[in-house]
């Protein structure tokens, strides 16, 4: 909504501005004589206003989307989680666990089945559970953990050796 009213303020500027340019020559004469640098620098100076307020306005609404898409989940546990993947992926394939590292991880909220990767997909309207996608790698090959912040699971499963 915010950025919709900044456009239109927008608009309505350089309509008004159009309409300056067009006007009847008695009504120039009766308003008070400025030189034609001040109504340049006066448009001028609302253009750049106008468009400030479209940058705030979309700068507002980029962070209101981004608020709503990056989900808000704690950190506390995350290096435990982090080190009970790397346990269980070395115990899966017979390596170290110092053999195991970590290519990145990400703060998500899913539906618990699928955090611990019973679901591809969960339900419309299931509730949420805040956690962690945690990728490993291992021997050049990248490896995916889902985390609740309690406990590890490796999507897909890995078969231990």
């Amino acid at each position: 909504a915010t950025l919709l009213a900044a456009l239109e303020a927008w608009v309505d500027a350089s309509a008004l501005s159009r309409q300056c340019q067009r006007a009847d020559p008695r009504a120039i004469r009766m308003a008070p004589i400025e030189p034609p640098q001040s109504r340049t620098r006066q448009h001028s100076v609302m253009k750049t206003w106008a468009f400030m307020m479209v940058l705030l306005a979309a700068a507002s609404a980029w962070g209101q989307q981004v608020e709503k898409t990056t989900p808000r989940v704690p950190l506390r546990n995350l290096n435990e989680m982090i080190e009970m993947a790397r346990a269980d992926l070395a115990m899966r394939l017979g390596g170290k666990p110092t053999e195991v590292t970590l290519a990145g991880w990400k703060a998500v909220q899913l539906p618990a089945r699928v955090l611990h990767c019973e679901v591809a997909e969960g339900d419309a309207g299931e509730p949420l559970v805040a956690g962690y996608r945690i990728v490993l790698v291992y021997k050049a090959r990248d490896y995916t953990y889902h985390s609740d912040t309690q406990s590890v699971t490796a999507c897909p499963r890995i078969e231990a050796n």
